[in-house]
């Protein structure tokens, strides 16, 4: 059972994050508590070698283009990857889109991903739809299965775990820790649907590699808006990610992200 004290105390951690990040600090003060809305498209340069120089820097939180993030987008990104305990962020359309790009941007045909059974119906949905007519191979496991039952759904081509805790609906805990490791050593990434522990549950510190947020609950708290997170362990997974967003335009409304 979860010790309700633990519990009090990510909230206090996540109240004291949210009053000193995602905000720009002026030197004499005088800063408004949220930064500025940025929109747009094109951003201009000086000249042919200065958007070269910047486009190199693509990996970076930078504006290059529209749609590659405004500044305003940026600054969630980072603060988001605060939050989750992440190196990177990037965010995307909806919680939907958090869902699927990172399997677009990890699987490939040939590959097998096992996925949680109580797993969110969406995402199911677009697995057994969409991944397996790309040649992706698709099962599933019990979410209370231990760690020899997980094993046996391995397979030698298995490249991601994707576990959701609690379970969607269900409400069924994985145990993380294991079935990071699990993972591991099949050498595949564990992905996690973090939505639910949004700001208490520290998918990193669990040996999670990819954890996938749907803005549009916790965070946005007010049912206006639909956006999605996708916040990353390490630069090497961040590298595979964040060329995917902009080559399937999965990418934030310019009006959600800013």
């Amino acid at each position: 059972m979860t010790d309700r004290r633990n519990v009090d105390a990510g909230w206090q951690k996540l109240g004291t994050s949210l009053t000193h990040a995602g905000r720009a600090a002026a030197p004499e003060g005088g800063t408004y508590v949220n930064l500025p809305v940025e929109r747009g498209s094109t951003v201009l340069f000086p000249s042919l070698q200065s958007m070269n120089r910047k486009g190199l820097e693509r990996y970076d939180h930078t504006s290059i283009y529209g749609a590659m993030g405004s500044p305003t987008q940026h600054e969630l990104e980072k603060l988001i990857a605060q939050i989750e305990g992440g190196t990177d962020c990037q965010i995307v359309s909806s919680g939907l889109a958090a869902c699927t790009t990172p399997l677009l941007a990890f699987l490939k045909a040939g590959d097998h991903c096992l996925l949680v059974d109580s797993i969110y119906g969406p995402t199911r949905r677009f697995a057994e739809n969409m991944l397996r007519r790309f040649g992706v191979d698709i099962s599933y496991f019990p979410p209370c299965a231990s760690r020899a039952e997980v094993e046996e759904y391995v397979q030698p081509n298995t490249r991601i775990i994707f576990t959701e805790s609690p379970g969607s609906h269900t409400f069924e805990v994985q145990d993380i820790p294991m079935l990071a490791d699990v993972a591991h050593s099949h050498g595949a990434r564990l992905f996690l649907d973090n939505t639910w522990g949004f700001g208490i549950f520290a998918p990193f510190e669990h040996g999670v590699d990819v954890s996938i947020q749907a803005l549009t609950k916790y965070p946005a708290g007010h049912s206006d808006v639909i956006a999605g997170a996708i916040t990353v362990a390490d630069q090497a997974s961040w590298h595979i990610l964040r060329d995917a967003p902009s080559s399937l335009a999965s990418l934030p409304d310019r009006t959600t992200a800013g």
